[in-house]
């Protein structure tokens, strides 16, 4: 949980335009901000940069369509930037399982993999050479889906989110604390990530509320 809230935190310095879409994976609209930031190699640095200051390792794929970032983003590690029109040409080295990992896949998804499996389709660039009328034929229009994937198109609009603004840090401890001064030591790293996330997205706080929780059960609000 608290990895995502960071990788929010990272998404909106950024950009007004962001998308919750799983819990390890956010959407983001570039779109116009080369001007603020530079251009989108530059851009898709920096996020990776900062998302590793807050501790959090990501890949980061940009790409015309929603669809090729996110596919390149869970196929290519490290930061991605693939040229307009180069969409197939940069994800047909791919495993075909990236297409099933990348989004909720259909229910038979094992049998989808076996029968590409079957036919020797291991890369995306195996199934965007496939003949669509025989490919229709055999899996419907599932299979042109993910053929159209492959070849590195897309139609998906970006659906924003506004998650509310309420920033949370929590720590479990080994063992209890018993004296104010370690105590005094461990709020004081939760309030400087806090302080840190505020910052990223030039927010301030008007409340702050502390819970503890004492070691027989009992909570404490501050």
């Amino acid at each position: 949980a608290a990895a995502h809230q960071a990788l929010l935190d990272c998404a909106h310095s950024f950009s007004p335009r962001v998308e919750d879409f799983a819990a390890d994976t956010l959407l983001l609209d570039l779109s116009g901000l080369d001007k603020l930031f530079g251009p989108l190699p530059k851009i898709a640095r920096e996020i990776s940069q900062r998302a590793a200051g807050m501790g959090v390792e990501t890949n980061v794929a940009v790409a015309s369509t929603l669809e090729s970032a996110l596919l390149a983003a869970r196929g290519f590690s490290g930061v991605t930037v693939i040229p307009d029109g180069k969409e197939a040409e940069v994800l047909a080295g791919l495993p075909v399982g990236v297409l099933f990992a990348a989004e909720s896949g259909p229910e038979n998804t094992e049998e989808f993999l076996e029968t590409f499996s079957r036919w020797g389709v291991r890369k995306f660039r195996d199934l965007a050479a496939l003949p669509k009328v025989e490919l229709s034929e055999r899996m419907g229009q599932t299979g042109l889906h993910f053929q159209a994937l492959a070849c590195g198109c897309g139609t998906r609009n970006l659906v924003p989110s506004d998650p509310p603004l309420i920033f949370e840090e929590a720590i479990e401890l080994e063992h209890p604390i018993v004296l104010l001064e370690p105590l005094a030591f461990v709020l004081n790293r939760m309030l400087e990530h806090l302080c840190a996330r505020l910052r990223r997205r030039a927010l301030a706080a008007r409340e702050l509320h502390l819970q503890l929780t004492l070691a027989n059960g009992r909570g404490h609000a501050i």
